[in-house]
């Protein structure tokens, strides 16, 4: 049974006392749905769009989260909170599980589904509140990337958005994580890892490159193709066993061409970051690298 909204249920028949008991669910004021049946961000966002006012759209995390946008744990996995934005002259919502916000009238905005949200590009703008620098680069890099496709949107359009707000909110932050962005990164982890890596003086690498002619060339995540060398990093998906035999095959085509690689995990980014640009320093010099080091503070450190 689909979300409604609470005065249509009392007039299909159903009485007030019903409506209260624990059959039901009330997501936000004057909705119900059937409890347990809102397990997805799309299914909260449903309940609520009976309530939008026109012209308002969903924004910020919830808006990243309908798009499949890359988010880092620490925002939470929260769901049944919305972030709504209303389009001026309008107020922002107001309410239990609801999160609002304004948007100037001719902002761009689409629908995924049946569901107004912000445009992909004015969706990254919306993080800036909830979004370190890092994490917001590692969304424009997934904008910009075409892995499994059109990229969401190109480095100008992004450029554009920051120079027509830039007298807006987190102006900063967008503007410097934006200067960091780069098209051809494939997920989050692979952007944080470049992030971590340039910060503290190793040489910028080259992403998802195939190394070799042809279109059945093995890439690498982050390649420094001059001395050879790359590293890969290896996530969750990686464990399981058909993962497991891809990617020693990989890595003997790799390494095959003359090519040193390096596997990076979880625990290397977030828990030993120091180590790991350590390692790469070090690898790097046993390539013939002689690049310049930068010690010190300016290491970013990132968080899962």
């Amino acid at each position: 049974m689909e979300p409604f909204l609470v005065a249509d249920g009392i007039r299909s028949g159903l009485s007030r006392e019903s409506l209260r008991s624990s059959y039901w669910q009330a997501p936000f004021y004057g909705i119900r749905a059937v409890s347990g049946s809102l397990r997805s961000v799309e299914d909260v966002c449903t309940a609520y769009a009976l309530k939008l006012r026109p012209g308002s759209v969903f924004a910020g995390v919830t808006a990243a989260r309908l798009w499949g946008m890359p988010l880092p744990a620490y925002i939470g996995r929260e769901i049944g909170v919305v972030q709504v934005s209303a389009e001026d002259p309008r107020r922002a919502p107001r309410g239990v599980g609801v999160r609002g916000s304004r948007h100037h009238r001719g902002t761009s905005t689409t629908r995924i589904g049946s569901l107004p949200v912000l445009s992909a590009a004015e969706t990254w703008r919306s993080l800036w509140r909830d979004l370190d620098r890092c994490d917001l680069t590692a969304v424009a890099d997934h904008l910009l990337s075409d892995r499994t496709g059109p990229p969401m949107s190109t480095l100008d359009a992004l450029g554009d958005l920051v120079r027509d707000h830039r007298h807006g909110p987190g102006i900063e932050k967008l503007r410097a994580a934006l200067a960091d962005a780069r098209a051809g990164s494939w997920s989050r982890p692979e952007t944080l890892v470049r992030l971590v890596l340039c910060s503290a003086g190793v040489p910028e690498p080259e992403l998802n490159l195939a190394i070799a002619p042809g279109g059945r060339s093995p890439r690498v995540d982050l390649a420094w193709p001059t001395v050879r060398f790359g590293l890969e990093y290896d996530g969750d998906q990686h464990r399981s066993p058909a993962e497991f035999s891809a990617d020693i095959r990989r890595q003997e085509r790799v390494q095959d061409r003359g090519w040193s690689l390096m596997r990076v995990t979880r625990s290397d980014l977030f828990d030993r970051p120091a180590e790991l640009v350590d390692r790469v320093h070090r690898r790097l010099a046993e390539r013939g690298w002689a690049g310049i080091r930068v010690r010190g503070s300016q290491m970013v450190l990132v968080r899962r």
